[in-house]
């Protein structure tokens, strides 16, 4: 939760220029806009409204860079655990057949 005595509030306008930028390119502020009110894969971008102005903070960023990565690296990590037990079976198949034909 964005703590706006501690934090700095930026417009999400200006809060591209703090993100990271993926692919070199920086993302457009309705971007910014829909990751605080739809969300990335259930995640959202801390965000208040002050004045009808949508504002977020630096720090709100790095939140949820950081929790966006945790979520897509604990992703790829079931995906490498079915590759690793798909190459299991593969090879008992193979001891399988080279045992019942002799080889």
């Amino acid at each position: 939760m964005i703590d706006t005595t501690k934090e700095t509030l930026v417009t999400l306008a200006l809060a591209v220029n703090l993100v990271p930028a993926g692919a070199g390119m920086q993302p457009h502020y309705r971007t910014l806009w829909r990751w605080c009110a739809k969300g990335l894969r259930g995640l959202r971008l801390e965000s208040v409204f002050i004045g009808g102005t949508r504002y977020t903070t630096k720090e709100a960023i790095d939140r949820f860079v950081g929790r966006f990565t945790d979520i897509r690296n604990d992703a790829v990590a079931p995906r490498e655990k079915r590759k690793a037990k798909r190459q299991r079976s593969n090879e008992a198949t193979l001891r399988h057949l080279a045992a019942e034909h002799g080889l």
